[in-house]
């Protein structure tokens, strides 16, 4: 990665910072009242054209806010706020396949329970396209769009925060047209903002029909076992979003969550693979911090078995607590069990862990910086031209980085002393008889604080008094207050040239 792609994307990052729990904490001792809805009611009434923002305090409101984005308003310039806790008591009646929604949408730390949505995808309509190409030229022998389908919308390109949902069900019946499906728990694909939110014991099931009909050759696939078989690529689904472009995913988390196959033809041989992540399927120019994914699981069915588990027919599918793919993106602040990414390139990962011993944090990276992260399995897998600095991962693992840097390895027990988390530095803190945590899952760090490269001494902004606080360093050796902040070419150390892209910063 050429130093000028790297600088100019490090000067137009600002990190959300905020600590999960207390991002969907309630003040009071008891829980607030949840209005349910009856599946009949949708309550427009409340909306006029000429106000520019809303108080949503009834599931029926809620469900004519949503009926109003699917006709086509985007409510660009307008703020809503949910005022209460809704159950949408797994009816679908309100919307279709979901709007474009260019507002702000304030959760107010309030939950949506059992939103519903089933979609028969039985057409060639493209519901948005997405601007994928180079991302499917690496899959695929031939260029395909995408279907966007999202929980609440399709396209997001405004901003969404302090949300939760619980118990929702996507069910998506494909025809396997030469459309590729792209799905979300909140959105297809976000170009605005999501922060903290968090989707949890939710499920996607997508029932794949005539698979005869759809038969996909991959060019990876002529040199495995799986050459020559018939195979149909469903698509992607991430937690959060499906796919992220230019978009900002901040302190959002999901837990507990179900992906769901179901074969709907009877003809043998066929098979379908699909893509599945925790937080996005796919970033492109995008930023996600402070992110975390717990539990995801993936189950087959057959279409009898409606959504019981009678017997795989998955193949080639990819658990990922992140995401799926990652183009000149930033991952920052991130942990889960398994693999954080999957096919990235010419992105940033600083300061992420994953915990999984028999998995690496990374596979198939290309070109990246890997900063102040560690592994209890191996750094990467099938990487290639990756810059590691300062990173770690658990002795006897192997990482594969052809052309590149190669982490520190350090025993469990290493990893499990505070001299390690001390070494590792902010924002990572100490965890009794424990691997290092971040310092947003401990709680250390104010809702709403913000990291930003170049912020030397962690004053919310980058001016005068960073370049000051890094001269005294460099002259006396005082500790800034942030040195991961500071190391602003990733090479683990702070020296003369960090100062001087520093000044850059501040003059651009």
């Amino acid at each position: 990665m050429k130093k000028r792609k790297l600088f100019s994307l490090l000067c137009g990052v600002m990190l959300g910072f905020s600590c999960f729990s207390s991002g969907f904490a309630y003040a009071e001792d008891t829980e607030p009242e949840v209005s349910v809805w009856d599946g009949k009611n949708v309550d427009k009434t409340w909306y006029d054209d000429e106000e520019k923002e809303f108080h949503i305090t009834s599931a029926s409101q809620l469900a004519g806010f949503f009926s109003l984005v699917e006709a086509g308003n985007w409510f660009k310039n307008c703020t809503i706020y949910l005022d209460n806790d809704f159950d949408m008591n797994h009816i679908q009646n309100y919307a279709n396949i979901g709007g474009v929604f260019k507002g702000i949408l304030k959760g107010n730390h309030h939950t949506i329970f059992n939103y519903y949505r089933t979609i028969a995808h039985n057409s060639n309509k493209n519901f948005d396209q997405c601007s994928l190409e180079d991302y499917w030229s690496s899959y695929v022998d031939y260029s395909l769009t995408c279907d966007v389908i999202g929980g609440l919308f399709s396209t997001m390109e405004g901003e969404i925060s302090d949300l939760n949902l619980d118990g929702g069900c996507e069910i998506i019946d494909t025809n396997g047209s030469h459309h590729v499906l792209t799905v979300g728990g909140i959105c297809g694909v976000c170009r605005g903002t999501i922060k903290n939110c968090n989707i949890s014991n939710s499920t996607v099931a997508i029932r794949v029909n005539n698979l005869s009909k759809a038969t996909y050759s991959y060019t990876y696939l002529n040199s495995d076992n799986r050459a020559g078989r018939n195979e149909i690529f469903v698509g992607g689904i991430g937690c959060i979003t499906g796919c992220a472009e230019k978009a900002n995913i901040i302190s959002c988390s999901s837990s507990s969550n179900e992906i769901v196959y179901i074969k709907g033809s009877a003809e043998k041989n066929f098979y379908a693979s699909f893509d599945t992540a925790g937080i996005c399927w796919m970033a492109k120019d995008s930023t996600i911090s402070c992110c975390s994914c717990n539990y995801t699981d993936i189950k087959g069915a057959d279409n009898k078995a409606g959504l019981t588990t009678s017997g795989t027919y998955l193949t080639g599918s990819v658990v990922n607590t992140i995401a799926v793919g990652c183009r000149n993106s930033q991952v920052n602040c991130c942990y889960g069990y398994g693999s954080l990414c999957y096919d990235v390139s010419d992105s940033i990962f600083s300061a992420c862990y994953q915990t999984c011993s028999t998995q690496s944090m990374l596979n198939r990276a290309r070109n990246c910086v890997i900063i102040h992260t560690y592994s209890t399995g191996a750094t990467m897998n099938d990487g290639s031209k990756n810059r590691i600095v300062d990173s770690y991962c658990l002795a006897g693992s192997i990482t594969k980085n052809q052309g590149g840097g190669v982490p520190i390895t350090k025993s469990a027990v290493n990893m499990q002393k505070q001299e390690f988390a001390e070494r590792l530095g902010y924002p990572f803190v100490y965890s009794e008889n424990d691997y290092p945590k971040l310092a947003c899952e401990k709680g250390e760090i104010l809702e709403g604080k913000t990291i930003l490269f170049g912020d030397v001494n962690w004053d919310q902004k980058v001016d005068i008094e960073d370049i000051k606080a890094l001269e005294e360093f460099l002259l006396s050796g005082a500790d800034p207050a942030s040195k991961i902040l500071a190391d602003l070419d990733y090479n683990g150390k702070l020296n003369a040239i960090d100062l001087t892209l520093l000044k850059q910063m501040i003059i651009q």
